[in-house]
C-alpha cells in the first residue's frame, strides 16, 4: 500500500472572467510561461455553461471528454479548433449522475459521474460503459485522476478521497473528509493534490474543541457541565455570485443534573443549554432560486 501526502496546488494559469456566466480567458502566468505550457482552443461550446469538463487522452490516441452541460460524453481527435457540431461519436446519459470525470490508468479509461452513480470503464472506440465491480461501494462526488504509478484511480467520493484499483476492485479511503472537487497526483505517484471549499484557506479547516466534567455522589445524584464546538461542510453549493458556501460553525454550552437512584437501572436528567451556529443557510429572497450564508 502506497503512503499519500496532502498538499496545496498552485495554479500556473490567470482566470479573467467576462462579461456573462459562461465566458472565461485564460491567461499564462509568468511562472506558467517559465515552465514551459503554451494555450490553444482545443474545444469551445460558447452555448453552454459548461463544455468539455473532464478530458483524457486514451490509448489510442483520441481523446475523450465529458459534457457536463448536455449530458453526454464524447470521442474527438486530438487536434484544436472543435466545437460540437464537430463532434461525430457521443452519447447521451445512461448513467446515474451527471457527466464529471474521465482518467486513463495503463491504458484503460475511466469515467465517474459527478454526485451519485458509480465508476465505469469505457469503451474508448465507441464509448460503451462496464461498471467497475467493487469491494467496498464508493458513490462518486466530483474529481477524478489516475495514478501513474501504480494504476490506481484517485478520486473524490461520498466516503472521501479515495484510491481505488480498477483491477482488483480494493478500496482504500486516504482521508474521509468529503466535498473535494479538483484532484490530480504527482509524476512519482506519491503525492495526491485535492481542491476543497473553491479555495486554500482556514476557512475549510479548524480545530474543534470538547469537554465536559461530572462529578457522581453516593446518592446517585450526577451534576455536570459540558462545552462543544463543531465545524460541519453542510452545503456544496453556491450563492447567486458563484461563490461556495463556508461552513457552519456551532457552539454550545450545557449544564444539567442526572439522577441514577441507587440499585436500580433507571435514569432521569434535567439539563439546560445554549447553542449558537453561524453561516447557516437561508433562502435568498432578492435572488431568485438561491440561498445566503448569515
Amino acid at each position: 500500500m502506497r503512503k499519500f501526502h496532502s498538499a496545496v496546488l498552485f495554479a500556473v494559469a490567470a482566470i479573467s472572467v467576462a462579461a456573462g456566466p459562461a465566458h472565461a480567458t485564460l491567461t499564462l502566468t509568468a511562472a506558467g510561461i517559465a515552465n514551459g505550457f503554451t494555450l490553444s482552443t482545443f474545444y469551445s461550446d460558447p452555448n453552454v455553461y459548461y463544455g468539455a469538463l473532464g478530458v483524457t487522452t486514451t490509448a489510442n490516441g483520441t481523446v475523450i471528454a465529458t459534457g457536463y452541460a448536455r449530458n453526454e460524453l464524447y470521442i474527438m481527435p486530438n487536434i484544436d479548433g472543435q466545437t460540437y457540431a464537430t463532434i461525430t461519436t457521443k452519447v447521451s446519459s445512461s448513467w446515474s449522475g451527471s457527466p464529471y470525470e474521465v482518467a486513463t490508468a495503463n491504458g484503460k479509461t475511466y469515467f465517474s459521474p459527478g454526485f451519485g452513480g458509480t465508476f465505469y470503464e469505457v469503451n474508448p472506440t465507441t464509448l460503451a460503459l462496464t461498471p467497475l465491480v467493487l469491494n467496498t461501494p464508493v458513490t462518486p462526488y466530483l474529481g477524478l485522476w489516475a495514478n501513474p504509478v501504480t494504476g490506481h484511480l484517485l478520486s473524490s467520493s461520498y466516503s472521501g478521497l479515495v484510491d481505488i484499483d480498477p483491477v482488483t476492485g480494493n478500496v482504500h479511503v486516504i482521508t474521509s473528509l468529503v466535498g473535494f472537487d479538483g484532484v490530480t497526483v504527482s509524476p512519482d505517484g506519491l503525492t495526491a493534490y485535492a481542491e476543497y471549499g473553491g479555495e486554500t484557506n482556514a476557512e475549510d479547516h479548524d480545530v474543534t474543541w470538547n469537554a465536559g466534567l461530572l462529578y457522581k455522589f453516593d446518592s446517585g445524584i450526577s451534576p455536570y457541565a459540558s462545552y462543544a464546538e463543531s465545524f460541519l461542510q453542510e452545503s456544496y453549493d453556491v450563492d447567486y455570485t458563484g461563490a461556495a458556501f463556508k461552513p457552519t460553525h456551532g457552539e454550545q454550552y450545557e449544564a444539567g443534573v442526572k439522577y441514577q437512584p441507587p440499585g436500580t437501572s433507571s435514569l432521569f436528567t434535567a439539563a439546560v443549554f445554549d447553542l449558537t451556529k453561524s453561516n447557516m443557510l437561508v433562502t435568498d429572497y432578492e435572488h431568485s432560486g438561491f440561498s445566503k450564508q448569515t
